[in-house]
Order: C-alpha cells, then sequence, then structure tokens
C-alpha cells in the first residue's frame, strides 16, 4: 500500500511560527490560538491568533523525489498560498500592541525574524489596526484590537509517486509488414 499523503507545514507550525514572532514583541504576554473548546478566556492582557483562510495563488508545480530501493518515490505538489490569520490584542495596551505588531510585520525585521524561527512562513504584511472592543461576561466592554497578518507557508503537500527504475526490452529482427499481406 502507498504511504498516505501528507503536508509539511500543518496549521500547528503555522501558529507556532506567528506565536513565536509576538513572543519575541512582547515578552510575558499570554498568546493562544482561538477558538478552542473547554477553554477560559485569560485574565488581563493577552492575544489571540485565529486562522481565517489559505487562498491559492498561483496553479500547482510538481517536483519529483525517488531513492533507489524504495516502492514509492514522491511527487511534491507546490503552489504560493496565502495564509490570513486574524490576531486579537486584549488589554490596556491592545491598541499600542496591534500598532507595534502591524508595523514590525510591515519591515524587514520581521522577514529576518521569521527566517531564523525556521522558515515556516514568509511575512507579506499585516493590515491596519482596527478596534474591535467586546463585551465581556459581566457585560462591560474589554480592549481588544484587531489585526489582519498575511503570510505566504512555505509548504508542499506529498503525495506517493511510482517511478519506472528498469526495462527488460529485447529488439528482434524481423521481417513482416504491417498489416501483413496475403501471398
Amino acid at each position: 500500500m502507498p504511504p498516505a499523503a501528507v503536508i509539511t507545514v500543518t496549521e500547528s507550525d503555522l501558529y507556532t511560527a506567528l506565536g513565536d514572532f509576538l513572543q519575541g514583541l512582547f515578552h510575558g504576554t499570554e498568546i493562544a490560538q482561538s477558538q478552542q473548546n473547554d477553554t477560559p478566556m485569560p485574565r488581563g492582557e493577552f492575544i489571540t491568533m485565529t486562522s481565517l483562510s489559505m487562498l491559492g495563488l498561483s496553479t500547482v508545480r510538481s517536483e519529483y523525489r525517488y531513492t533507489p530501493g524504495d516502492d514509492y518515490g514522491e511527487r511534491r505538489l507546490r503552489r504560493v498560498s496565502e495564509w490570513i490569520c486574524q490576531v486579537d490584542f486584549y488589554g490596556p495596551r491592545a491598541q499600542n500592541q496591534a500598532e507595534i505588531f502591524s508595523r514590525a510585520v510591515r519591515s524587514e525585521y520581521a522577514s529576518g525574524q521569521f527566517r531564523q524561527l525556521g522558515n515556516v512562513v514568509v511575512p507579506l504584511y499585516a493590515g491596519d489596526p482596527r478596534q474591535t472592543s467586546m463585551i465581556n461576561g459581566e457585560m462591560r466592554y474589554e480592549p481588544r484590537w484587531t489585526v489582519d497578518f498575511h503570510a505566504n507557508p512555505v509548504s508542499a503537500v506529498i503525495v506517493p509517486q511510482q517511478f519506472m527504475t528498469w526495462a527488460n526490452v529485447r529488439a528482434d529482427s524481423i521481417d513482416a509488414r504491417f498489416p501483413p499481406e496475403k501471398n
């Protein structure tokens, strides 16, 4: 049976790379993936990340790899994609943190940091911060600012690929016409 298809960069990898970048900007601030069931909202100042979409920007390009002796090789299906992730900043410094993040992503600083963090994503840009205050369980307004982060994941889908590694070819000389003529 051929191996199952896999993707080289998972959604978890994307969250980890963005979370590590945010942690480098805001030391000690709690950073979490949103939409987690049975998880209470943190208290005080924190940041959440919500994956919004993965847009395909190109057609698929195939690359082939084979190791002699293996039953199957692989075909890597690459395409340029754009990952959009909503980053929400909560707490008294939410506006300032959103502005810091937005400006940092739009600079060479972000490219260098993401490269050092493993080159899982290439940052494209971040939108402008916008106020998206929320009402908590006590019916009180909580400061919240939102920035959309845009990046290119550096990933491929790997599917099994069979290769022809040898052939037994025999050449015989024959005197025949096709279609054969009747005598």
